[in-house]
């Protein structure tokens, strides 16, 4: 009738007996989560490598910060977990499109005013 299982009430019933209503209250917001595997310290280094990279318009990957990752924290790391860090610091892989090396800027420009 309820929805839940056997267990799961027999749980509840005893958090109600042992901490009264408060017991009965999900449990989930009080659990932070799992901790970040970069320290802040680590996440700093991070952000100035990716923002140095920035500066000389060359993007990190994903597999780039996973094995800088590797290699900060001696451990594997998986390609995705990269990929999860530059999305998590606000990084993306998209770089600009790149200019054709021929290109001449001036017919460019005079191009851009008598377009429509």
């Amino acid at each position: 009738m309820t929805g839940y299982s056997l267990p799961w009430i027999r749980r509840l019933g005893r958090r109600y007996n042992a901490e009264g209503v408060a017991g009965i209250g999900d449990k989930r917001h009080d659990n932070p989560g799992r901790q970040a595997a970069l320290t802040k310290g680590q996440q700093r280094e991070l952000r100035n490598l990716l923002e140095a990279a920035l500066a000389r318009q060359a993007a990190w990957s994903g597999r780039e910060v996973a094995a800088w990752m590797r290699q900060e924290l001696g451990r594997e790391v998986h390609v995705q977990r990269g990929y999860e860090w530059l999305a998590k610091l606000g990084y993306s892989t998209q770089v600009p499109r790149p200019h054709h090396a021929k290109a001449a800027a001036d017919d460019q420009r005079v191009f851009k005013k008598s377009s429509p």
